[in-house]
């Protein structure tokens, strides 16, 4: 539903004036997990991620948006991604190759004998 008043009058509509307190609530703990993936990630990322869900709270409802809207999305990148580096892909490139190397000279010894 766009009714061109925002997320703060979500609250207000729904729960009163308690409402917009909570809804602000809200709003700010989400601005403050974007700060912290603007950190680990870059400006770039971030503004790349977050100015469409951004643009649409002008006129959509914060609560509709993360139930079956664009912060869905957001909210799930922002809790499981996790920045891997070089030295992350090296590692585990070493481990599957000693693992495979195993296996390979597990299966010569098993055809030697």
């Amino acid at each position: 539903m766009q009714s061109n008043t925002g997320f703060l009058a979500e609250g207000f509509a729904r729960f009163g004036h308690v409402g917009t307190l909570i809804i602000l609530i809200f709003f700010a703990f989400i601005l403050r997990k974007i700060d912290g993936f603007q950190k680990r990630e870059g400006y770039s990322l971030t503004i790349g991620f977050f100015i469409y869900a951004m643009y649409t709270l002008i006129d959509r409802f914060l609560l509709d948006s993360f139930i079956m809207g664009p912060w869905m999305v957001l909210a799930c990148i922002l809790i499981f991604y996790t920045k891997v580096t070089k030295e992350d892909y090296i590692s585990l490139f070493n481990c599957f190759k000693q693992k495979i190397f195993n296996g390979v000279s597990f299966l010569k010894n098993k055809i030697s004998h």
